[in-house]
């Protein structure tokens, strides 16, 4: 999927500004392409995961370049999100309206758009977890990727 659907552009900055907020990536919906900051200040990594009380994802991850791997994770779970949305908008839609209470994350629950995004990063990272806490979007993020043919690997550490 990814193969014949890349990112228009991926481009990794020293600083990420969204409405000068500084981010840890962006992604643009309208043109598939996504921007990641390599820097980071130290509160953006090495965080415990709690389910539902971590910032974001990638602030769990032990250093700042796995942070910029988490959030790389995230942004490509905007772009398969982007792709389910050309290939079937009904399903897209559905997706978007799916109950977020349980999200992984703080930044999953403020919209349906970055709710998938963290949901497919948790997918990846804390698969076990997202099932037990909230089966509801582990169903719903199998289901567009099984919709979509897209088959992703659990996150092993020692590979």
């Amino acid at each position: 999927m990814l193969s014949e659907n890349p990112f228009a552009y991926l481009r990794l900055k020293s600083s990420v500004y969204l409405e000068n907020s500084p981010k840890s990536g962006w992604y643009s919906f309208d043109e598939g392409g996504a921007e990641i900051s390599v820097s980071r200040d130290s509160d953006e990594y090495g965080q415990i995961f709690e389910w539902g009380l971590i910032k974001k994802l990638s602030c769990t991850a032990p250093h700042e370049f796995g942070a910029v791997l988490g959030t790389l994770v995230h942004e490509i779970g905007h772009h398969l999100h982007r792709l389910l949305k050309f290939k079937d908008l009904a399903r897209f839609s559905q997706t978007c309206l799916t109950p977020r209470h349980n999200a992984c994350s703080r930044y999953g629950m403020i919209n349906g758009l970055e709710y998938f995004a963290e949901t497919f990063a948790a997918y990846i990272y804390f698969r076990p977890e997202l099932i037990s806490y909230d089966e509801v979007g582990y169903t719903m993020l199998e289901s567009a990727l099984e919709f979509m043919g897209v088959r992703v690997n659990e996150y092993d550490p020692g590979t």
